[in-house]
């Protein structure tokens, strides 16, 4: 989604994850500051193209990068 924020594909992962993942309850050994930054990014990508109003790209990619810096020591 960083590169192009209309993946259906990659919309529809995402608003999957996000339906099953909790940010009260960590994965194990996922550090809970973290995991709560991770669920508030997502949720922010995920309104910034699903949300109620006109998909925002640059709001989108944006979050996505972020996720993806926040993330990236980890994959």
């Amino acid at each position: 989604l960083q590169r192009n924020p209309f993946d259906a594909d990659g919309l529809e992962q995402l608003l999957e994850a996000i339906e099953v993942a909790d940010p009260a309850h960590p994965p194990y050994g996922v550090d809970v500051r973290l995991w709560r930054r991770t669920c508030t990014l997502a949720e922010a990508l995920a309104d910034a193209l699903a949300g109620d109003e006109q998909p925002d790209a640059d709001v989108a990619q944006q979050a996505a990068a972020d996720l993806h810096d926040l993330l990236r020591p980890f994959i």
